[in-house]
């Protein structure tokens, strides 16, 4: 494999014999360029149809050679990597790209049919066909070489990205289970905004009773305690989350949350409580920044869903 950077920091890597083969593509193409040769005077709407072929047809020889590549590494992954790939196509240059199209069709099917209104207006327009030509060349060099290497990263880490982001969740519905499990009041993360039912569970719950956890000596442990086990279970989710590879590939609005969570007022005062200890009879106390922990989970729960229910992983993932 060779690897050619091109203006602007892109680089793409081809096979040793397609690469030596680029230069003598360029070089059969010198008189349709006119650059390589510039002898005497040319006609500048010449240059820029001539030009514009040339580009669009190393373009598509990149995208091709790229293309097989790609289908080679993701034949196992079926219609999954497709769907990730249309989704996360940026829409402002799919707009553009489909603008220069509309743009050129225009040209061909309209415009040259037209009379001149001034003179030079045909070379403007011989101009614009090949400027709209190359953002249509350009924009599929990137779809499928930049933005089909992007989508294949996203690919292979979203099954570890759903697994801890759903972690995250999964902790808030542990704490409902158990809530429900010592207060006889059915509760989740889907129903515990509605009625009050929150601060009725926590009504029930006095936080030095023994908890569903136990220390490395195998004693019970109490609610204040529990809580903090999830608050550190969460962070440290969130952390491998954000620390790792996995936040590049991650939707913004997702990784907004995560860092909301991970800050938020209520697991600082459940480390604070820790520490100093509480006299309180009942967990109504930490109602509202429960509340609002637990509505940023059921965001995250949500957000889940729109980013990686409809993307099919490998098997095993």
């Amino acid at each position: 494999m060779v690897s050619i950077r091109f203006p602007g920091g892109i680089k793409v890597k081809l096979e040793r014999g397609i690469a030596k083969a680029i230069p003598l593509f360029f070089i059969s193409h010198k008189k349709s360029l006119g650059i390589l040769q510039c002898r005497g005077f040319f006609h500048f709407q010449h240059l820029a149809m001539q030009y514009a072929e040339v580009y669009v047809s190393f373009v598509l020889l990149t995208v091709f050679i790229n293309l097989e590549q790609k289908v080679l590494v993701i034949k196992d992954y079926k219609f999954g990597y497709l769907k990730l790939f249309v989704k996360k196509i940026p829409l402002s240059l799919a707009l553009i790209a489909c603008f220069c199209l509309l743009l050129a069709v225009f040209k061909i099917t309209a415009f040259d049919k037209m009379p001149e209104p001034f003179d030079g207006m045909h070379e403007i327009g011989i101009l614009f066909f090949g400027l709209a030509n190359s953002v249509v060349a350009s924009f599929m060099f990137y779809l499928f070489t930049i933005h089909a290497d992007n989508v294949l990263k996203a690919f292979k880490i979203y099954p570890i990205a759903r697994r801890w982001s759903s972690g995250v969740v999964g902790n808030c519905q542990r704490m409902f289970t158990d809530f429900s499990n010592k207060s006889g009041i059915n509760i989740n993360i889907d129903n515990f905004d509605s009625d009050g039912l929150l601060r009725d569970v926590l009504k029930n719950i006095d936080p030095n009773s023994e908890a569903p956890l136990v220390d490395y000596k195998l004693q019970r442990l109490n609610w204040i305690n529990y809580l903090d086990d999830i608050r550190i279970r969460t962070q440290h989710l969130i952390d491998k989350l954000l620390d790792t590879n996995c936040s590049s590939s991650l939707d913004n609005d997702l990784i907004a949350l995560l860092l909301l969570l991970k800050d938020c007022g209520y697991f600082v005062d459940i480390q604070h409580a820790k520490l100093t200890g509480v006299s309180n009879k009942d967990l109504s106390w930490i109602h509202n920044l429960l509340h609002e922990y637990c509505q940023i989970c059921a965001e995250i729960k949500k957000r889940n869903v729109e980013i990686f229910a409809d993307c099919e992983f490998p098997t095993g993932q």
